[in-house]
């Protein structure tokens, strides 16, 4: 009985045993290495999305750690930590173009100045209005005088004289000043005046200013030869057209004929006014 017993159960025990082997003899493939698995669906490689290289994304063990999601944070994505990127714009600083310029724009935003009273911005410097004034004021004027002129003598009536004439003048530019250069001819009873006229012309100040060189004049009937000079200057101007004042007075007097006694003659002397103007060629 004992034989029989022990060959039922070595059969069974070789039947346990080479189901054991069989399952070591299983083929590599079938078994599941946790290492080489995809990485979960749901993730994508790019900038910004989470991923930041690829051997992170073959590598599903570290999706999660700290510093692997959101990790790329150029683009203002934020990071793992709970901290928003800058963004480069955000950040960018404008620098100021002022160099060689007074006024104008400094390309971010600002100016690089202001120009004082009549000054004008152009190109970036402050430009004095009369430069311009200048530029166009210069060349060729023409325009009139009228007034009157007194003279007398010892003994007899005061001669009131009325004069008006010509002017003809020319006006050059000279950075902020001018020159002016001319001739005054008028008329009196019986007498041409005709006097040398040379001045100057402050632009900035929009003014001028002339001397009226000696001419002789004859008055009292004919009876005396004065010598007389004098000057005037503008008191308005409106573009190009300036106007003003004159006056003139003896600086030497004598008796045509002698007869006057010369100390009877008295100082002559007169005043009036004035208007020019570009002369335009016809």
């Amino acid at each position: 009985m004992k034989r029989y017993f022990v060959l039922l159960i070595i059969p069974l025990m070789s039947a346990s045993c080479g189901s054991e082997t069989g399952d070591i003899g299983h083929n590599e493939s079938d078994v599941v290495n946790p290492f080489a698995a995809q990485a979960p669906t749901g993730f994508q490689s790019g900038p910004g999305v989470g991923v930041a290289s690829d051997a992170r994304e073959a590598d599903p063990m570290r999706a999660g750690t700290e510093g692997y999601a959101g990790e790329d944070t150029q683009d203002g994505v934020q990071g793992a930590d709970g901290e928003a990127g800058e963004s480069d714009a955000e950040t960018e600083e404008c620098f100021p173009k002022c160099a060689g310029k007074t006024c104008g724009e400094d390309g971010c935003g600002g100016f690089c100045g202001t120009c004082p009273v009549n000054a004008t911005c152009t190109e970036g410097l402050c430009i004095n209005d009369a430069f311009e004034l200048c530029e166009e004021s210069e060349g060729d004027y023409v325009g009139q005088f009228t007034g009157s002129i007194q003279a007398s003598a010892t003994g007899l009536p005061s001669f009131n004289l009325a004069v008006e004439g010509v002017i003809v003048a020319n006006m050059e530019c000279q950075s902020l000043d001018g020159s002016l250069s001319g001739t005054w001819s008028g008329g009196l009873t019986g007498t041409v005046v005709t006097f040398p006229m040379s001045g100057s012309v402050d632009f900035s100040k929009k003014k001028v200013t002339f001397l009226l060189g000696e001419s002789p004049i004859v008055a009292i009937g004919g009876q005396v030869e004065y010598t007389a000079g004098g000057g005037g200057e503008s008191t308005e101007q409106n573009g190009k057209q300036w106007e003003g004042t004159w006056a003139i007075e003896s600086t030497d007097a004598k008796s045509i004929g002698g007869i006057l006694d010369p100390a009877s003659i008295q100082p002559l002397s007169g005043s009036g006014t004035w208007i020019m103007g570009p002369e335009i060629d016809e």
